[in-house]
């Protein structure tokens, strides 16, 4: 879309290195599918995305700075994202919302864990993440199957290993391996 290199450093397994940079309407344009995202006004903060994106097999990963948004899933965003599997992690920002049901707040080094099959309700500040997005299919889970969201905090034992892996397969991305 706006250039991208393809780069592969095994035979088994190719990686393709995407970047992408979105003004605020191609971004909601993209995203109208999954959910609806309103920018929040802020002088001398990007409203679009600035994205570099992986495809490594059936896994999507994703490395994007965001300015701060609104964002919202309706029941009628939910039926269009079921079989997906998010996680993210915030590198720097926070949002704050209600997320299938509940109260949350989600800030730096949190990994989350997210069925794009959950009515959410979320405010961002300008966010750095990083995520990875794979079919419940591709990991042996009934796509139609909703999934609990979970937030890891990094000063949890499965919080602390998730995250040497999570920063390591980046790492890697980001230098060109797989």
């Amino acid at each position: 879309m706006f250039g991208s290199e393809a780069r592969s450093a095994s035979p088994i397994l190719s990686v393709d290195l995407k970047r992408f940079d979105l003004s605020a309407e191609e971004y909601l344009a993209t995203t109208a599918g999954g959910w609806s995202a309103t920018p929040l006004k802020q002088q001398r903060v990007r409203a679009g995305v600035l994205a570099n994106c992986w495809q490594v097999g059936p896994c999507m990963f994703i490395e994007y700075d965001l300015g701060p948004y609104f964002f919202e899933a309706t029941n009628a965003h939910v039926q269009n994202g079921g079989p997906v599997i998010v996680f993210e992690k915030i590198l720097s920002g926070f949002e704050y919302g209600r997320f299938a049901g509940e109260d949350h707040y989600a800030g730096a080094d949190t990994i989350i864990l997210r069925g794009q099959d959950a009515i959410r309700r979320q405010i961002a500040t300008a966010t750095r993440r990083q995520e990875l997005y794979i079919s419940k299919q591709s990991i042996g889970l009934n796509p139609n199957q909703a999934l609990l969201s979970k937030f890891i905090a990094p000063n949890t034992l499965v919080g602390r290993i998730l995250h040497a892996e999570w920063d390591g397969i980046f790492e890697s991305l980001k230098n060109g391996a797989t």
